[in-house]
């Protein structure tokens, strides 16, 4: 009975300790472009430069928080609308500047 005990414990440390995205990677949800539209004042390209890191990134995994802090330490960004769009491994993210 403790030894079933101690193997339920150690089975539950490990998987919910354990991350799998490197493990269950899906190639086709890496975001290989990024749509920027109503952007008046930056150009396109200085905005996909500063979002350059997530490029090649799984979709499924890739927190929209990351997203936000980069774009936020632009002074010119007034506000954004980051939108996931599934399954074509495309982000969209629209900016709006001041």
């Amino acid at each position: 009975m403790k030894r079933r005990l101690l193997i339920a414990i150690t089975l539950l440390l490990i998987f919910t300790t354990y991350k799998p995205q490197s493990l269950f990677s899906i190639t086709k949800f890496n975001i290989q472009e990024i749509i920027i539209e109503n952007n008046s004042i930056l150009e396109d390209f200085k905005i996909k430069k500063d979002l350059i890191n997530i490029y090649n990134k799984n979709l499924i995994f890739l927190s929209t928080l990351d997203i936000k802090e980069i774009l936020k330490k632009n002074t010119f960004i007034d506000s954004f609308v980051v939108k996931k769009i599934y399954p074509n491994s495309s982000d969209w993210v629209r900016v709006n500047g001041t």
